[in-house]
């Protein structure tokens, strides 16, 4: 197997696992990386994730951005 073959073969596997992370959000990412660490608590990983989310509201409207789309999109 040549070098190139190798390389097509691990960015075919790449393509698949960044597909799978993000349909799983990232939410469920930061709470994979936390949990490594031993830092988990969900109130807090959901506390920034709603944060995340209204201050990208909030600076949509003020942008005027009049687009309606489905929650964490």
């Amino acid at each position: 197997m040549s070098r190139a073959d190798l390389l097509d073969e691990n960015a075919s596997i790449v393509v698949v696992v960044a597909n799978a992370v993000s349909a799983a959000g990232p939410a469920a990412l930061m709470a994979e990386i936390l949990k490594s660490k031993d830092a988990y608590e969900l109130r807090h990983l959901f506390g920034v994730t709603t944060l995340d989310v209204v201050r990208r509201h909030s600076s949509e409207r003020a942008a005027g951005c009049s687009r309606k789309r489905a929650p964490f999109q």
